[in-house]
């Protein structure tokens, strides 16, 4: 049951890529942060729970991008803050699944967000941004980091859905730091909408009822 209430994110997003409507967006996320909850409701486990959360927080994460609501007069500065909770949670509920090589997991960390935020987020031109971007991209990565060494160590349908859940949201993320603080590019509001959706519709499939 909650795998189907996930599963209408899909045409909801359909609906968005093609009028790219704020409102059908957040319409998307909304089942998505709706379909988490309904799921912890039949399983009130600690896992879940978190997920859920995680969800919901990137729902206000959604809403701040879209400049619906507002904690500071930047909205990039407005959605890091609630994004980099999000991924904290992702990666606590990760955590109560499998525990991984903490050396390992502090490598993967520390190469892989290193390269994508030089590459990506980092603008001298635009310090702030790029600070707050710093400490979002140690967030994901960590939540990253987790996921792909469980899904190394555990290979199963949960921990797989995770890291490719995980693999989508960093690609999401990347192309909109690129877009920030570098340049737009052709169709990136279908593609960073597409990635991140299907980023978060299997990291909530990964702990759902099937």
């Amino acid at each position: 049951m909650t795998a189907i209430i996930l599963l209408l994110a899909l045409p909801l997003e359909a609906i968005h890529l093609k009028t790219l409507k704020k409102r059908h967006f957040i319409a998307t996320t909304t089942i998505l942060a709706v379909g988490s909850w309904i799921n912890w409701y039949y399983t009130k486990t600690y896992t879940i729970l978190l997920f859920a959360f995680a969800m919901t927080l990137s729902l206000l994460g959604d809403l701040a991008m879209a400049n619906w609501i507002k904690l500071t007069k930047i909205r990039l500065i407005d959605g890091i803050i609630f994004f980099a909770v999000a991924h904290l949670l992702y990666a606590f509920g990760a955590l109560t699944l499998a525990t991984p090589d903490w050396r390992l997991l502090g490598m993967v960390v520390l190469i892989i967000g290193s390269i994508g935020y030089m590459k990506v987020a980092y603008n001298p031109s635009k310090k702030t941004l790029s600070i707050g971007a710093a400490f979002y991209t140690a967030t994901i990565m960590t939540a990253f980091g987790i996921m792909i060494l469980n899904a190394i160590d555990n290979p199963n349908t949960t921990s797989l859905l995770q890291a490719l859940g995980m693999a989508l949201f960093v690609s999401s993320d990347m192309m909109i730091a690129y877009r920030e603080f570098h340049r737009d590019f052709n169709q990136s509001e279908r593609f960073i909408s597409a990635n991140y959706i299907l980023g978060q519709l299997l990291l909530q499939l990964s702990v759902s009822i099937f």
